[in-house]
């Protein structure tokens, strides 16, 4: 790709190693997100307290973060297409797991499941899509590959809420896992990613974790926080004020996803990672307002909207940069650096705001109530992070990887 830049070509992101796995993590979306709506639901529905509800809710992110040890050191030493299409799999073994379920235990192991599985195909498809994008295109290149979350926002949730409606818990399940099995698929059509010649499989620091996208990832912790209150209290919520068609709430947000993409795709590139992420999370932070005051469904799908463009800011800018700390050789230990501290915020954030919700009822709120307070709460952990941001953005800058061949072209300039 460097030789045809060299060349005066112009560099592009869509080339066939893109392509593939952009579907392929679309799909694996479409799941993840219908089951991050569903769950939640599914368990309620067996009785589950807020706080159960919760640990079931931020149980898989609990598990992909204690696992991580394990198989970080494996996404720079084995080929990476042939790890995620095993992980794929792992993860359409959840769902099935989810359709057999008598009762919350049963729920709490599919979610297990479903955690290691996510938790090693999530890193694994991210290094996957950024090892196909030229280095000068790694903001529009998450930025598009974060799409395929907006794709599946917009098809799963919805359709698996209309499925249980229609089918029951059961067999929306047995859906999900067949949308699993095609991402598998899908995997097949990859391209074999670089493996360094000398690359051993080893449990160390260094293959764990990448000393400089540590500060950058480590900030992301409270966003995930914030973000993961909406899937794991939204469909409750919505059923709470009497809102038969909350499963809108994902559909406009993906719609919104789509619609400001082609706008904030290059902003990070134009204007540089900070100066993007830092609006977008104080918009993003909006949403959380207005979900708090929200007691009927244009106000949800107007906190949708707000979102869809603050989400849609801040999450992919923080991913490019934390990738733009690496060699390409190294995004694999980079992507996983990454979502470690992802998994924490998700791990964390749903059990903590199931216990805020629990203390609210216990001190004489109604559940409306207690939800909403809840919701007004997460704008802290979102504004948060954005000052964190600031307050460390030359850190941050100074992390950034250089290829060797830009160092000389400066030095010779």
């Amino acid at each position: 790709m460097e030789n045809k830049a060299q060349q005066g070509k112009k560099p592009t992101i869509w080339n066939r190693a893109f392509i593939s796995i952009f579907f392929a993590a679309m799909f694996m979306s479409m799941a993840q997100l219908t089951a991050h709506a569903l769950v939640p639901k599914f368990a309620n529905s067996m009785g589950a307290s807020a706080s159960v509800i919760g640990l079931i809710s931020g149980l898989y992110a609990g598990v992909a973060l204690a696992m991580r040890p394990v198989t970080s050191p494996a996404y720079d030493t084995f080929n990476k297409k042939n790890i995620l299409a095993i992980a794929l799999l792992m993860t359409s073994l959840s769902f099935f797991i989810f359709f057999m379920a008598p009762n919350v235990t049963w729920i709490l192991i599919g979610r297990a499941v479903q955690g290691l599985g996510i938790g090693v195909a999530s890193p694994i498809s991210l290094s996957i899509a950024i090892s196909a994008v030229p280095s000068e295109l790694y903001g529009k290149g998450v930025a598009i590959y974060s799409l395929t979350q907006a794709f599946g926002q917009a098809i799963g949730p919805s359709i698996g809420l209309a499925l249980v409606d229609k089918v029951g818990y059961n067999k929306t399940f047995l859906f999900c896992a067949a949308l699993m099995l095609v991402s598998a698929g899908l995997t097949r059509l990859c391209s074999d990613t670089y493996v360094a010649p000398d690359a051993k499989y080893r449990i160390r620091f260094d293959t764990i974790f990448l000393k400089q996208t540590l500060p950058a990832a480590a900030i992301m912790i409270p966003l995930l926080m914030g973000y993961s209150a909406i899937p794991s209290m939204i469909t409750i919520y919505g059923g709470l004020l009497g809102l038969e068609r909350i499963g809108l709430y994902f559909t406009v947000y993906a719609i919104g996803l789509l619609v400001f993409k082609p706008f904030i795709s290059g902003l990070a590139d134009k204007f540089g990672f900070i100066k993007v992420i830092v609006p977008g999370l104080v918009v993003y932070a909006v949403t959380f307002v207005l979900l708090g005051t929200a007691r009927t469904l244009p106000v949800i799908i107007a906190a949708a909207v707000v979102a869809a463009l603050g989400y849609g800011l801040c999450l992919p800018t923080a991913q490019a940069m934390c990738m733009k700390t690496a060699p390409k050789e190294r995004s694999g230990t980079a992507s996983n650096t990454m979502f470690f501290m992802q998994d924490i915020g998700l791990f964390l954030g749903p059990f903590f705001w199931g216990m805020i919700i629990d203390a609210f009822k216990a001190g004489g709120n109604t559940d409306v109530a207690s939800y909403s307070k809840t919701f007004y709460l997460v704008v802290i952990p979102v504004l948060l992070s954005a000052v964190l941001y600031i307050v460390f953005r030359k850190v941050l800058q100074r992390n950034y990887y250089v290829p060797k061949e830009e160092k000389k072209e400066d030095q010779a300039s």
